[in-house]
């Protein structure tokens, strides 16, 4: 997929202390594309959604600090942004296990839980989601197009 010129990485501790300054960046690079805001709305909270599942369930409570390094790129060939998360956490492929509940469906939404949702709503936001596990952890991309 040819990529445009356009592209940021940053590595952040894996904690929820941390997720503002995740998304602030993710927010920052957005500002640089001519996407609709409607569009960066979506990008950011499928990329909160992401991230908060890698937060608290990519790594056990006995580690003392997880990573998580962020990638964003424009893409060029079918205009769009990509969202890149690489972890060093527990193997879990999030598209394998998308389950929704259908309680999810036809419930009131004030009934439901919190939580179990995530990946569902990550995963409906984005027009494309991929995952592959890479040496030493987790890698998975999000991408919207224009």
């Amino acid at each position: 997929m040819n990529t445009g010129s356009t592209m940021n990485n940053r590595d952040f501790s894996a904690d929820l202390a941390s997720l503002h300054a995740m998304l602030d960046f993710i927010k920052e690079f957005l500002k640089t594309t001519a996407m609709d805001p409607e569009i960066k709305h979506k990008i950011v909270l499928a990329s909160e959604e992401a991230l908060v599942n890698i937060i608290k369930h990519g790594y056990s409570p006995d580690e003392k600090e997880g990573r998580v390094e962020i990638s964003c790129e424009t893409l060029v060939e079918k205009p769009g942004v990509k969202i890149v998360l690489k972890d060093q956490g527990i193997p879990f492929n999030p598209v394998e296990h998308i389950e929704i509940p259908e309680s999810a469906l036809t419930s009131n939404p004030n009934d439901l839980s919190l939580g179990g949702l995530g990946i569902s709503i990550f995963i409906s936001l984005m027009d494309r989601v991929e995952y592959q596990q890479i040496a030493g952890g987790n890698q998975l991309t999000l991408i919207k197009y224009i």
